[in-house]
């Protein structure tokens, strides 16, 4: 059952705002901006500007747009105007026409403080990261007395990786106003990313003492113990901040997490479900209009399976494909459509239809309409992350043995063929990184320079099973290990995922960080080592893997031991199999 607010909060009719887009980008260019306005339209403009306002905070963007836009045609000096309607586009996710503002607005020229801390945080949340960083310095010079200006300098400094710098500013901040309680909760955040918990907590400590009502302080403390696995210390602090912020969705996400960590699986799905909550950004709006299951008896209704999250995701929660499909008369899954052939081999009682996805500017979308020609309609859906709430909801419901994907036997044979031309030894797939790249993500993933212990390893043949290009890695690896990861240039990984899956499953070990690879192979019944920066919430307050029992986790104790130590462990387990 999905968790219910605590706090009302007004939705936004992105749909009606979505319909205005093309009419805000022709009334910007219709303005006249040579004309000259009367002191009259000037102060009408403004009257316009706090109507528009008090409109948006009733919960009507499309109106509070329409007043926006006739105060700049009014006055197309009024940089208040186009600030307020940046930021309204920004909330409704109209990302095309929020950049169109900001250009305009930039042009301009000379902007107000405040009108300039309204347009970093327009270029911020457009990704536009280092035009947002100059507006901020801008602004904190302009206005030294403002924590804002400061907390959100070092929010954007954070993203892009510049922890030194964030922190410095901070400090100097606090020596300015040492009681601004919300200077010291953004340092704690700074120390907290960049060292660990423990060096932080004295500066998220003093930022409660100053404010003790500090909903984000606990909040963000409580992140940073997940994020070092340290679930059951993070677990008090987190409901402590999820009751003073009720309605914060991410912070009962991250609570949620804690919870599942902790091996309270009841509370922590319920929380789970926050994930859902429309005030996440990275939230799918599904269009299909079908009841959501409650849990309740479905063995004479067919149920839809929304696709939700990564590959990875997906992946874990196919786990339970099985144990829904022997509960309902029929399923009907939504998956990537790289991966339809695999499941509906591995599934055939069931039904696989691509996931439709579409982007209404910032906003991802699902369509049903392929459901019109089903003969079998769905009567209820869920998704996918939410099958656990009703079908893992204690230790004794995983299965001792769980792997479910059943790969092409005749592309298995040409790839274990290939293999075994190698010659002699254990083949074990190496993926090291992710496709995807960024500050944060790039602190979970290893990288060549780590992999000695484990390519020192005798009588192994190691084999690339990297989706993106490692050419220059496996360069690398040659050279500084005399090392050869071997790799074939016949395969597309990425997009070929029965490729992929044949592939794992002619090998004898899987060697992967948390990335699909490393899923994949589980899936298939292939031997897989683990190595992550913490424990994960997904572990389920347990030492190893409940939803891959063959899976083995290996993971840093302490965030100074990544990635040596779980290498280290990697390399020994490695030696143990290739001695047996």
């Amino acid at each position: 059952m999905r968790a219910k607010k605590a706090t009302a909060r007004p939705e936004l009719n992105t749909s009606n705002m979505q319909a205005e887009a093309v009419s805000v980008l022709a009334f910007l260019q219709s303005v006249d901006l040579e004309r000259v306005r009367s002191e009259k339209e000037r102060a009408q403009s403004q009257r316009l500007l706090i109507k528009g306002a008090r409109t948006s905070d009733k919960g009507d963007p499309q109106k509070a747009a329409k007043f926006y836009l006739q105060a700049y045609r009014m006055d197309p000096e009024n940089k208040k105007a186009l600030a307020l309607l940046g930021n309204l586009l920004v909330r409704s996710g109209q990302r095309q026409e929020a950049i169109a503002v900001f250009e305009r607005l930039i042009d301009l020229g000379k902007l107000e403080p405040s009108v300039i801390f309204d347009v970093a945080n327009l270029a911020a949340s457009l990704e536009m990261l280092p035009a947002a960083e100059n507006l901020l310095a801008s602004y904190v010079q302009l206005s030294p007395d403002d924590p804002r200006g400061y907390t959100t300098l070092s929010g954007i400094k954070r993203s892009l990786g510049k922890y030194d710098d964030a922190i410095a500013m901070l400090k100097f901040a606090i020596e300015q106003n040492p009681t601004a309680a919300i200077l010291w909760e953004s340092l704690g955040v700074a120390v907290g990313e960049d060292r660990n918990v423990d060096a932080s907590k004295p500066f998220f400590d003093e930022a409660i003492r100053l404010k003790p009502d500090m909903g984000a302080a606990y909040a963000n403390i409580g992140l940073q113990y997940n994020s070092e696995g340290r679930f059951e210390e993070g677990l008090p602090v987190l409901e402590k901040g999820a009751k003073l912020l009720p309605g914060s969705a991410n912070t009962r996400f991250n609570l949620a997490h804690a919870l599942i960590g902790t091996g309270d699986l009841r509370r922590g799905w319920e929380e789970y479900a926050w994930r859902l909550d429309k005030a996440r950004p990275d939230t799918i709006n599904y269009t299909h209009g079908l009841p959501r299951w409650q849990g309740e008896d479905i063995s004479d209704k067919v149920i839809l399976v929304c696709d939700e999250q990564g590959l990875g995701d997906l992946f874990l929660f196919a786990t339970m494909f099985k144990d829904l499909i022997a509960r309902a008369k029929h399923c009907i899954f939504e998956v990537d459509h790289r991966l339809i052939t695999l499941f509906q081999r591995s599934f055939p009682e069931a039904t696989f239809h691509r996931n439709v996805t579409y982007r209404v500017n910032a906003r991802l979308h699902r369509s049903y309409r392929w459901m019109d020609d089903l003969e079998q309609k769905p009567d209820l859906a869920t998704e996918a992350g939410t099958l656990p709430q009703f079908l893992r909801t204690d230790l004794s419901d995983f299965p001792d043995e769980n792997p479910y994907l059943k790969p092409d036997p005749e592309r298995v044979a040409i790839w274990r063929e290939r293999f075994d031309a190698l010659g002699p030894g254990l083949k074990v797939g190496l993926t090291w990184r992710g496709g995807l790249r960024s500050v944060a993500r790039d602190r979970s993933y290893t990288t060549m320079d780590d992999y000695g212990p484990i390519l020192s390893v005798p009588d192994v043949q190691f084999i690339n099973c990297m989706y993106s290009d490692a050419s220059e890695e496996i360069a690398f690896a040659k050279e500084n290990y005399g090392v050869t990861i071997h790799d074939w240039d016949d395969i597309d990984r990425r997009d070929d995922l029965e490729a992929a899956a044949a592939y794992a499953a002619a090998l004898d070990q899987m060697i992967s960080i948390r990335s699909s690879p490393g899923a994949i192979a589980s899936a298939v019944a292939t031997p897989t080592a683990i190595m992550q920066r913490a424990r994960g919430s997904m572990m389920l307050g347990t030492d190893n893997d409940p939803w891959y029992p063959s899976r083995k986790i290996f993971y840093a104790e302490r965030r100074e031991d990544w990635p040596d130590g779980p290498i280290e462990r990697v390399a020994e387990h490695l030696r143990d199999l290739a001695k047996g």
